[in-house]
């Protein structure tokens, strides 16, 4: 298949003998793919990963409820563009979510519950704020974030790892809630080119709150100078934090 450059499986592949046999015959079989959509497990995954070197865009729907694979995506050196959908209850092992930090070409990444598998929680076991910075660490490419990934103590330092490592970064959607009153003690913008931001709140129950909506409005337009779209899950319509913001913007 010299001339096939998009490939998408929707049938469930569960078998990585699929790709081994294919590996085989032919150590290269599909050269010029550079699109591939696949519907496995991560044993599966794993084992495609060794026959798509040139894979740019990799869309991935987890059969299976972890990331094993992930360590096997460093095979596709090319890749700017992975989503991962989980399609279960997911649990992510520490040294899989750090694995992803060998991707230092991805623009785009999405690792999120699939759409019509009802609400399955993405854990992370024994993965801290400090793991979250290791793995961006490997991202100066990356424009784009949707992670909804879930671990023990998130905080708004996650906003700094990205600010740090990913200067290019313009969408960004992250689950859960950060107190984004921190950032009044940064003085330079951290998100230059942040066009889109949706997280659950902007503050969290826990934390005592400082600052009027209006301030935390002038805070998020310091930090984002050029941003178009602003969501919090939390009081979607009426938060008033958000109210504020876009009294500012005008």
């Amino acid at each position: 298949m010299p001339k096939l450059n998009y490939l998408e499986l929707n049938n469930p592949v569960k078998q990585p003998k699929f790709f081994q046999s294919i590996r085989i015959q032919n150590n290269f079989p599909f050269q010029n793919l550079t699109e591939f959509e696949l519907n496995a497990t991560s044993a599966v995954i794993s084992a495609a990963a060794r026959v798509l070197p040139n894979v740019v865009k990799l869309g991935l729907c987890l059969q299976d409820g972890n990331g094993s694979c992930f360590k096997d995506l460093s095979d596709m050196p090319r890749l700017c563009k992975l989503k991962i959908l989980g399609t279960r209850e997911t649990t992510f092992a520490r040294h899989e979510l750090l694995a992803l930090r060998a991707l230092n070409r991805l623009e785009k990444l999405t690792i999120k519950t699939s759409e019509g598998n009802g609400l399955h929680d993405m854990l992370a076991l024994q993965f801290t704020n400090s793991d979250f910075d290791a793995m961006v660490s490997g991202m100066p490419e990356l424009r784009k974030l949707e992670f909804e990934v879930i671990w023990e103590n998130r905080s708004v330092s996650i906003l700094s790892s990205l600010s740090e490592h990913c200067p290019k970064l313009e969408e960004l959607d992250l689950d859960g809630s950060y107190d984004l009153q921190a950032l009044n003690d940064t003085s330079t913008v951290m998100f230059p080119n942040l066009k889109s931001l949706r997280i659950d709140d902007c503050v969290v129950h826990y934390i005592p709150v400082r600052l009027t909506p209006l301030q935390l409005g002038r805070l998020i337009d310091n930090h984002a100078p050029i941003l178009e779209d602003l969501a919090f899950m939390v009081d979607f319509d009426d938060n008033p934090v958000l109210l504020a913001w876009h009294d500012i913007r005008g």
